[in-house]
């Protein structure tokens, strides 16, 4: 029987946050030091749910900085 996976238990690294939203791991940081993000730090290295990064990222979209950023991305 092989061990469970961090993504077996639904919780994700920052770099895979990072990758799935498109964004830099200063941004989803960002959203941890502002609360709007929860994280455990297992083993040493910092964990997100993954339901919690979804509806974080979700609800980030609909923020100006949000609009502006997907604008941005639609231009280039």
């Amino acid at each position: 029987m092989s061990p469970l996976s961090s993504r077996d238990l639904g919780l994700l690294t920052l770099s895979e946050a990072a990758e799935i939203a498109g964004f830099p791991v200063a941004t989803i940081r960002v959203w941890i030091v502002r609360y709007q993000l929860a994280s455990t730090r297992i083993l040493g290295q910092v964990m997100v749910s993954e339901m919690a990064f979804y509806d974080c990222e979700r609800a980030r979209r609909n923020t100006p900085e949000g609009r502006a950023w997907r604008k941005k991305c639609a231009n280039e």
